[in-house]
């Protein structure tokens, strides 16, 4: 349910994106120096050939809506490879409530943020998820300074 979760909100943010931001799916990004540990982000963000976020798709939360340890270590590495401000974990809506909140992480400066998607609403409903959540990507990928011409 995971990889299908992940491609519908890819497919859904690249069409809800266009012609604002480029989608990119999976890009290869280096942790390491010498292009040691590959790492796949599930969405990285471009504006004129620079990444200017990236985000990662989850299908669940833990039982009281907050983001998984893993998860956040995970996009941790993402922002860090990409030398990028912030990212952000985006999750389908759980039972525990909308996990909206941020993480800024100690010694780094990474902002973590975590967004959920509803999807047990009729497809127009979805959608303006989907819409929401892409005008939101629009907003938090001007801080990062590789956004600038």
């Amino acid at each position: 349910m995971n990889e299908l979760f992940e491609r519908f909100v890819t497919q859904r943010l690249r069409r809800a994106l266009r012609g604002r931001l480029e989608v990119r799916s999976q890009p290869p990004v280096h942790l390491g120096h010498g292009r040691q540990v590959l790492m796949k982000p599930d969405i990285e963000l471009r504006r004129r050939g620079r990444t200017v976020y990236v985000a990662d798709v989850k299908y669940k939360l833990t039982a009281d809506a907050r983001a998984r340890n893993a998860d956040l270590y995970q996009l941790l590495a993402y922002t860090t490879a990409l030398d990028l401000p912030e990212g952000v974990l985006i999750y389908c809506l759980a039972d525990g409530g909308r996990p909206e909140r941020e993480v800024t992480v100690r010694h780094a400066g990474k902002v973590l943020r975590t967004r959920a998607i509803d999807l047990t609403g009729p497809p127009q409903s979805v959608e303006a998820e989907i819409q929401a959540l892409a005008d939101w990507l629009v907003e938090r990928s001007r801080v990062s300074p590789a956004s600038a011409p």
